[in-house]
């Protein structure tokens, strides 16, 4: 699993661990000859962690823009890796999805997408409906006992609610289509960059 939410992931590094194929922060095998990439799973552990600990930088991006497009070049680079790696992009943002076919261009092989069960539906069949060539997509769904599930549960009820969500402001019809696909590089050079917002010393993150 790649972690792109972890920094260095995949903005100044770029680069996966899979087998022999290189080296970066965050990166980890799932499986044999296979390489999955999540979007941000765990964002709030490691915030509150930090702060906890009173540590004086976050292990991870503390904003989400600039997750999305570590998330971005982590997927290029296992993209250019698919003779050694089948790869999985577990995604509920339309940029995303957009941005990963157009770096894979007319090879879709050794790849699929993943979602959620009962995320990204309206989604990934509008894609289905309109590309031509729309690799799989596989639906996954948390497996588990009650107590282990709920505090899954809560974190994506917090993600799902937050104003920046996908799933949350794809449904609002007050929401430009233009601002729900707006390219994080863009974004990011506004924002002057990738630093974050505020040190675990100097209180929570706003």
């Amino acid at each position: 699993m790649v972690r792109p939410r972890v920094r260095y992931a995949g903005l100044r590094q770029a680069c996966v661990r899979c087998g022999g194929l290189g080296g970066g922060a965050g990166a980890q095998v799932r499986a044999a000859h296979g390489g999955a990439a999540g979007q941000g799973r765990y964002w709030d552990t490691e915030i509150k962690r930090a702060q906890e600990l009173g540590l004086p930088d976050y292990p991870v991006f503390t904003r989400k823009v600039s997750t999305d497009l570590s998330y971005i070049a982590c997927a290029k680079k296992m993209l250019a890796n698919r003779d050694a790696l089948h790869c999985a992009f577990a995604t509920h943002n339309a940029h995303t999805l957009a941005a990963i076919l157009a770096l894979a261009g007319q090879d879709r092989s050794h790849m699929e997408f993943q979602r959620l069960h009962g995320m990204g539906d309206l989604l990934y069949a509008e894609a289905q409906r309109q590309i031509a060539g729309m690799p799989p997509v596989r639906v996954y769904a948390p497996v588990g006992a009650h107590r282990d599930l709920l505090a899954y549960l809560v974190r994506r009820l917090l993600e799902n609610g937050a104003n920046s969500s996908f799933v949350n402001r794809f449904m609002d019809l007050d929401t430009p289509p233009a601002s729900l696909a707006r390219d994080p590089c863009t974004v990011v050079r506004q924002l002057g960059g990738f630093a974050t917002r505020t040190s675990p010393a100097q209180g929570p993150v706003r």
